[in-house]
């Protein structure tokens, strides 16, 4: 006598929720800018002027979500870009006057501000050669850090997404 077993899988039927979908991808966007923004303003969180950092969104455009922070702070951008060695002129006097020393208040690749600043002998000067400093990458470093982030929270949008529908 021979026995045989089979297995069967039942069939069911997995609906997508287009609707609800679209609701939980734009939090799931929106609640991930909110952490992005958030490090934007860790960035600059010893700063005597403070950048403004701005969220537009969410909106549709032809079918894709988008949402950005955004600021206009000109010096943000020398911080997260650096700049090369530079000539510092006088504008509206006839001497520059500064301290000899410096400690920066951010470094390249950490998203955060520390104490630091201007210290010593005050000095006056017709110009100044600058040496220029390293790009900080803000940016990189906190798109890089916030990926994994925004991947499990669209991955989350789609399972809340999912509805099971009878068996075939």
């Amino acid at each position: 006598m021979r026995i045989v077993f089979e297995t069967t899988v039942p069939k069911i039927e997995l609906i997508i929720d287009v609707r609800k979908l679209e609701k939980e991808l734009i939090n799931a966007l929106d609640h991930t800018v909110n952490i992005i923004k958030d490090d934007y303003m860790r960035t600059v969180r010893t700063w005597s002027k403070q950048p403004i950092f701005e969220k537009r969104g969410p909106k549709k455009i032809f079918g894709r979500l988008e949402e950005k922070v955004s600021t206009n702070s000109e010096i943000y951008f020398y911080i997260d870009d650096g700049t090369s060695p530079h000539i510092i002129r006088p504008r509206n006097a006839g001497l520059l006057s500064f301290q000899t020393g410096y400690r920066a208040k951010t470094r390249v690749g950490v998203v955060g501000s520390r104490g630091g600043g201007a210290f010593g002998p005050r000095v006056s000067a017709k110009q100044v050669m600058h040496p220029g400093f390293p790009a900080r990458n803000f940016t990189k470093t906190i798109a890089k850090r916030r990926q994994k982030n925004l991947t499990n929270l669209v991955r989350l949008a789609f399972n809340r997404s999912f509805r099971f529908g009878g068996m075939r």
